[in-house]
């Protein structure tokens, strides 16, 4: 989550269209964040399936977030 908190504030801060290199960098970051969540195997712990599925929705939101601030 460490990372995506950081991401988190550069989405926030983030002023410009989804022409700017930095638009794209932040979605190719939260893409691969998306990703490496995805190849994460809980083997049935219950923890770890809460805390994947956690950091799937933050990643998602702040997707979303980056999505509606370049309309």
């Amino acid at each position: 989550l460490g990372s995506l908190s950081q991401i988190q504030q550069e989405v926030i801060s983030f002023d410009g269209n989804r022409t700017d290199k930095n638009y794209m960098r932040l979605e190719e970051l939260l893409t691969k964040q998306l990703l490496a969540l995805d190849a994460v195997d809980p083997q049935g712990d219950e923890r770890c399936k809460a805390a994947r599925k956690q950091a799937v929705k933050l990643a998602q939101n702040i997707l979303y977030y980056l999505d509606m601030k370049t309309d």
